[in-house]
């Protein structure tokens, strides 16, 4: 049996600084058993879109769902955000349906995800908006291990449970705040009680516990639609979409955003007076065969043909790749490549979110300290959703010796371990 705890915002530099303090003894001895990695997220890097490498071994766009709000133009403008009451059971009836998910392999119970296709056991996440109202996050967590517990002794072969208190305690005060801390101090105690009952009860069974994104501290909140309107655009957006107007401005985590343009040819004008903002740092443009990618003054071209990616500097070098220019690598060279650089896998990344028919002509990300969106009650101190490292980076724990590069390989590992 597998047990997969999906610690939803854990940074890894935040788990290994409490490690070294001493502060995690149980995820240290769980560490000493299997091993710890870091891995690469897929983007956009928010919840949701983030837990599909672990669910199918895809990323977010070959999904079809590439953000938690989006449109679909080819639907006449159809709209979608996961973020209200809602949204339960929407993420798996706009999943492609040639996706299968690990849940189809064996008898499963998902407890408080979002995306439960083909699950035995659907326990919808039906606290996080009292959760949200109250900040009751480390309670409903507190319910979802005991629920996990239960689950492990009924004969699943997959345990699959989202804790969300680590990702919502951050945005709420701080990645590194006492709120945040108490979180991760606590998700330890709880592993350390579900290995003792584990181990009480006889179930044979792999432990893995795996971020979906990592965070970044915000202080500075970006308007980008009543930006978008000052140029001059009719502009929609949620929570009100009700008139999408010229563009339709859809963000996610709140360090990137969709750009949906009804007349597309003033798309490039838009993203290059997006470039000159202050606190945007990558913007990518929608091209003919090809994305631009936009940093300040800098410009280069990502292009993808048959399994392989090619990045091409043209003035600047705003993915610090100019080594590589003009090469043709595969997934596993840019991988390589890319790891080092502030924008880990961005490539491969960049390619395949606008493989989508639900991408936006025009993407937009916030750099370091910023976000994209005002109205957020209470107001967010920590984003994700970007292609900076802070946000790409993810720990991965488990029982059992694994190595992993980039998310998507947990789910082919869960997947041999399942049909062993």
């Amino acid at each position: 049996m597998i047990v997969f705890l999906l610690a939803d915002g854990m940074r890894t530099d935040v788990l290994e600084w409490l490690m070294r303090q001493r502060r995690l003894p149980n995820l240290e001895a769980l560490v000493r058993e299997g091993g710890m990695c870091t891995a690469t997220s897929t983007f956009p890097t928010t919840t949701g879109p983030a837990h599909l490498p672990f669910i199918t071994g895809r990323f977010a766009g070959e999904c079809e769902i590439p953000g938690i709000r989006w449109v679909d133009k080819s639907r006449g403008w159809f709209s979608r955000t996961y973020v209200n009451l809602l949204a339960n059971g929407k993420m798996d009836r706009d999943l492609s349906a040639e996706v299968e998910t690990i849940f189809q392999l064996a008898p499963s119970a998902c407890i408080f995800s979002h995306i439960t296709r083909g699950a035995r056991l659907k326990v919808p996440p039906f606290g996080h908006f009292f959760s949200h109202a109250l900040n009751t996050w480390l309670e409903f967590d507190s319910l979802g291990m005991r629920l996990t517990r239960i689950c492990c002794t009924r004969g699943y072969g997959l345990v699959f449970t989202l804790l969300s208190a680590i990702d919502e305690l951050s945005h709420r005060y701080g990645c590194r705040s006492r709120q945040a801390l108490s979180a991760y101090e606590l998700l330890d105690r709880w592993v350390g009680r579900l290995r003792r009952y584990l181990l009480a009860s006889g179930v044979e069974h792999e432990l893995i516990i795996a971020s979906d994104h990592g965070m970044s501290s915000t202080s500075v909140h970006i308007d980008l639609v009543r930006h978008v309107r000052r140029m001059g655009f009719r502009t929609g957006s949620y929570p009100i979409s009700l008139r999408k107007g010229e563009v339709f401005v859809a963000e996610s985590g709140n360090s990137m955003a969709h750009l949906y343009f009804r007349d597309t040819s003033r798309a490039p004008e838009a993203a290059e007076r997006l470039c000159r903002l202050e606190g945007i740092d990558l913007v990518l443009l929608r091209g003919d065969g090809e994305i631009e990618v936009r940093r300040g003054g800098e410009l280069a071209y990502v292009s993808s043909k048959g399994g392989r990616y090619r990045y091409e500097a043209s003035s600047g070098d705003p993915l610090h790749l100019q080594e590589f220019s003009g090469r043709w690598l595969g997934e596993d060279a840019w991988h390589a490549a890319t790891l080092e650089t502030p924008y880990p896998d961005s490539v491969v990344q960049i390619a395949q979110i606008f493989r989508s028919r639900r991408c936006g002509d025009v993407v937009v990300t916030a750099a370091c300290g910023y976000d994209l969106r005002t109205l957020e009650i209470p107001e967010h101190r920590a984003s994700h959703g970007s292609l900076r490292r802070e946000h790409m980076l993810v720990p991965v724990l488990c029982s059992s010796p694994l190595k992993v590069r980039r998310t998507t390989e947990i789910y082919e590992h869960m997947r041999r371990v399942l049909r062993a």
